[in-house]
């Protein structure tokens, strides 16, 4: 599948390094640390290259607007994944505005299914729609006989951060009243930040009612200066530029801020349902992941982590056949069934 990045002139132009060399130029971190670029993996590289052909990154604000809208001609049709994946579905309108499209297994009803998924797209929190990188969810949902919300939620800078979390926070409301079994929310890129803050936010406002959280390669922190930052930092796919041009426009001005925030800057993790967290060794998020991982179990929160050796960021979405990224997909397959059939808890 296509990636939703579309092909844009760069606000302050940088070339890529070449990913698939091990021993590629050195950077230094900010904290005077020598930092040296992991390869592509050899089943990714193919893709990888294509990507730097097609795709320009580090994006201004003056970019936002025009990502935004190739973004959208590139975006899937919803009713092909449907149909490719054997559902039905249906659009819904929720309290506040907020559009959802529920999909669930042809033919099934809803006792029949063993839970919910609630998915959140990626695009940076400025681009992107409800089908993007929706197969990643699609294919477990059809193996498990799960239903699947996906949400039309605000984009930035029109859209805050915060009140972005307050309308995927409704469409999981929605989702539990709905009764179709255990509900985990689940999120691709920004959409997995977008995530996880939701559930920080259900467990401060709730105590907690989710059962899960499923976040691949997200989006946690605007943090600028890890090492996997440094590393990726004018990848094609998302770039340590892009990520901060996003960041501010999703966030605005401090005094704005409502107390929701990425959720790799909240202080406590704890309470928090069981979490599969993934990324490419090879992305500029792998270091954020690494970390929110590790305070989850010192939180004592459940927390399954992969790091796909030579992943690069959205790699399954790319590549779906290639052999890591058919181990990934399975990965999340098996958790989620282990998740929603009690193995986990």
């Amino acid at each position: 599948m296509t990636p939703i990045w579309p092909a844009l002139p760069p606000s302050n132009p940088v070339s890529a390094p070449d990913a698939t060399q091990m021993s590629s130029t050195d950077m230094r971190s900010e904290q005077g640390t020598d930092v040296t670029r992991l390869a592509v993996s050899a089943d990714l590289r193919d893709s990888f290259e294509r990507l730097k052909a097609e795709l320009l990154t580090d994006l201004g604000p003056a970019e936002i607007e025009p990502y935004r809208q190739l973004a959208e001609r590139r975006a899937p049709e919803l009713a092909t994944l449907a149909n490719t994946f054997g559902m039905e579905w249906e659009d819904l309108s929720l309290e506040g505005g907020v559009e959802v499209t529920r999909l669930w297994p042809r033919g099934s009803v809803a006792k029949e299914r063993s839970g919910t998924i609630v998915f959140l797209h990626g695009g940076g929190l400025i681009a992107g729609c409800r089908a993007d990188g929706l197969d990643v969810v699609l294919e477990p949902a059809a193996a498990l006989s799960v239903e699947v919300w996906t949400v039309e939620y605000g984009l930035a800078p029109s859209t805050r951060f915060a009140d972005a979390v307050e309308q995927c926070l409704t469409a999981v409301d929605a989702a539990l009243s709905a009764g179709s079994g255990p509900v985990v929310i689940a999120g691709q890129s920004a959409g997995g930040g977008l995530a996880a803050a939701v559930t920080l936010l259900d467990r401060d406002r709730t105590g907690g009612r989710l059962a899960g959280q499923l976040l691949i390669c997200p989006m946690l922190h605007p943090a600028s200066d890890t090492t996997s930052m440094l590393q990726f930092e004018s990848d094609p796919l998302w770039s340590r530029i892009s990520n901060a041009t996003a960041w501010r426009a999703a966030q605005g001005k401090a005094e704005q801020h409502t107390g929701i925030g990425p959720a790799g800057q909240h202080e406590r993790l704890d309470a928090l349902p069981p979490t599969f967290l993934d990324s490419g060794s090879a992305e500029v998020f792998r270091d954020d992941i690494v970390s929110f991982a590790s305070r989850l179990w010192a939180a004592g929160v459940p927390t399954e982590l992969h790091v796909w050796e030579g992943g690069y960021h959205g790699f399954d979405g790319v590549e779906p056949l290639a052999p890591v990224s058919r181990q990934s997909r399975t990965a999340r397959t098996t958790w989620l069934g282990r998740l929603l059939s009690g193995g986990i808890s």
